[in-house]
């Protein structure tokens, strides 16, 4: 049986030097929890997928270092189109990662964050590249686990010295975990799929796909996982087998989807929470 298990941010600002101008504010932002409470879903008695979904859960909050080491944000005037943009990585920020103070005039503002737990060649990243039409459309891009928050209308006035950030994954880890007794002439297994790593924020548009391409050696019968995260899509896998002259013996396709499901608190904005489901099963022998 094919088991595939899916668990469900420029010019920096200088938050320490106070403008001269009097209608600017310094807000602290506070991005210290994440909402990552996990949920066993399955699909069927002999489902291709065991999901994990990530539903908010503010009652079971997960401290931000145990899941991330860089914040990206950018902040931007609804009415001016100024932006406000930074980074903060654990190593440089020690205890005060996860404290964000930023010097901005008062006024109404989109605000997007986005954390990642980055590792190796396991990156993320908010980037805001210019549309058309001149407006800042900011991208989430990731192929690790990565976390995000948005608000499109935040008003900030001289009273407001203080935000909170609640942060929701929005990748779903996806393992790849092949179980059926496999004929001795099977040696390879060559796994490819096209992963949705980048989404715009605001519309949750996909942006962006990366190939996994990953061969799996077949030793004893027992093939090794194959793990990478990926952003709501539809999916389709293709399995590919080959005997030890490298022949090929035979395909089959596993079709998943991670989906996104709506905050269950609907005033708060975020890319979300996600689930996926199994929508195929293949068994090997």
């Amino acid at each position: 049986m094919a088991s595939v298990l899916c668990m469900i941010s420029c010019a920096e600002h200088d938050a320490d030097i106070a403008p001269s101008s009097d209608d600017m504010v310094q807000v602290q932002f506070n991005v210290q929890t994440l909402d990552v409470d996990n949920e066993p879903m399955h699909a069927g008695k002999r489902a291709a997928l065991h999901a994990p979904g990530t539903r908010a859960a503010e009652t079971d909050a997960t401290p931000l270092t145990d899941k991330a080491n860089k914040i990206q944000y950018i902040i931007i005037n609804t009415e001016t189109g100024k932006s406000y943009e930074g980074t903060q990585t654990a190593s440089d920020a020690g205890n005060d990662f996860g404290t964000i103070k930023v010097w901005i005039p008062g006024g109404t503002y989109k605000v997007f964050f986005a954390a990642f737990n980055e590792s190796g060649d396991c990156t993320g990243m908010l980037h805001y590249p210019i549309s058309s039409d001149r407006k800042i459309v900011p991208k989430i891009k990731a192929n690790c686990d990565a976390f995000s928050y948005m608000n499109t209308s935040m008003k900030i006035t001289t009273e407001t010295n203080s935000v909170d950030v609640a942060l929701n994954r929005c990748v779903g880890k996806v393992t790849l975990r092949l179980t059926d007794n496999f004929p001795d002439e099977i040696k390879r297994v060559h796994v490819y799929w096209l992963a949705c790593t980048q989404i715009e924020m605001e519309s949750g548009k996909v942006a962006g796909y990366e190939n996994v391409d990953a061969d799996l050696v077949v030793k004893n019968g027992v093939v090794d996982e194959l793990s990478y995260f990926a952003m709501p899509d539809d999916y389709d896998m293709k399995l590919t087998m080959y005997d030890a002259d490298d022949a090929e013996i035979g395909e089959t396709h596993v079709k998943f989807q991670i989906i996104k499901k709506p905050p269950d608190n609907h005033s708060r904005q975020s890319i979300g929470c996600y689930q996926a489901k199994a929508v195929h099963h293949h068994n090997f022998g």
